[in-house]
């Protein structure tokens, strides 16, 4: 049974350098923010079994799971939540500063400096709400 309560050890306390540094050359850098993305919060609750997770998902969407790693793991909603965040956002071919943000709760937003700033194209419509 996996353990969810947060550690008191740094991260990677219980292994020796050798150990660490296989698991570094084990999944490479992108594959591991690929799998992060996909798993998001199972991060925090696999503890010593990340090592062994992340290089089955790395190793494809055919690899089989080891049935003992999740038997305790729970479903939980962590979000994203709707409120405050964004619906879509989007660039222009062609004009590599131009970018359109559209806010759940606050309308349609132009930036035509890669971000920096941005102002509002979407007052003057009766709602405001884009998702």
């Amino acid at each position: 049974m996996i353990d969810e309560r947060p550690s008191t050890e740094p991260f990677g306390a219980d292994h020796t350098p050798e150990d660490m540094r296989s698991s570094r050359d084990a999944v490479s850098r992108r594959a591991f923010l690929l799998c992060a993305g996909q798993i998001g919060g199972a991060l925090t609750v696999l503890g010593p079994h990340l090592n062994h997770v992340l290089q089955r998902l790395a190793a494809g969407p055919s690899a089989q799971q080891a049935a003992t790693l999740f038997p305790g793991l729970h479903w939980r909603m962590l979000g994203p939540f709707r409120g405050g965040r964004v619906a879509a956002a989007t660039g222009v071919p062609g004009r590599p500063n131009e970018f359109y943000f559209g806010a759940v709760n606050g309308g349609v937003w132009k930036s035509i400096d890669a971000g920096r700033a941005w102002k509002p194209v979407f007052d003057g419509q009766p709602v405001a709400s884009i998702g």
